[in-house]
C-alpha cells in the first residue's frame, strides 16, 4: 500500500525485516524511534530530512544486504522527494508523492494516484476537515 514520500525515506519491505533483521520488526522499531515511521501492508519507511542521516551500518550489521561498492541495496531503497529512488530495486514503484510495493492492489493504489492528482487547495480542504490525504494509504484506512 502507498506511503508518502517525505524529503528522505529510507524504505524497506516488511518481510525483509522480518526475515532478516535480526529480532525483526519489534526490534527494527525499537532501534528507529527516534525517526518517524510510516507503514502500510507491505513497505516500512523512515523519514529524515537528508540521505546522508540513515543508519546503514545498523542494517547492514542486523543482516540486510548492502552493496558498498554500488551503493545499492536489493532489501532496501532511499526515495528523495526531489530526486526519487536513489538505486533500483524491483519491488518498488513511486511517483514523487506516494511509493508501494509492487504487489499492492490496483485498487488501493487508484487512491493514492487519486490524492497525487488533487491541487493544494484540495488538500487543504481535507487537512481542515480533519483527513490527512498525505498519510499511508492501506485498504483499512480508506
Amino acid at each position: 500500500m502507498p506511503i508518502y514520500i517525505e524529503l528522505a525515506n529510507l524504505v524497506i519491505p516488511k518481510k525483509v525485516i522480518e526475515q532478516k533483521y535480526l529480532g525483526g520488526l519489534a526490534a527494527f522499531r525499537n532501534y528507529f524511534t527516534d525517526c518517524e515511521i510510516q507503514e502500510d501492508d507491505e513497505l516500512l519507511s523512515i523519514s529524515k530530512m537528508n540521505e546522508d542521516e540513515f543508519d546503514i551500518e545498523n542494517l547492514i550489521s542486523n543482516g540486510t544486504s548492502y552493496d558498498g561498492a554500488l551503493n545499492s541495496s536489493k532489501d532496501f531503497v532511499i526515495v528523495l522527494r526531489y530526486g526519487g529512488v536513489l538505486w533500483e530495486v524491483d519491488w518498488l514503484i513511486e511517483n514523487k508523492i506516494f511509493a508501494w510495493h509492487k504487489t499492492c492492489s490496483q485498487e488501493v493504489v487508484d487512491r493514492a494516484l487519486g490524492v497525487s492528482a488533487m491541487n493544494f487547495e484540495e488538500i487543504s480542504v481535507k487537512i481542515k476537515r480533519g483527513e490527512n490525504p498525505l498519510k499511508a494509504i492501506s485498504a483499512s484506512n480508506f
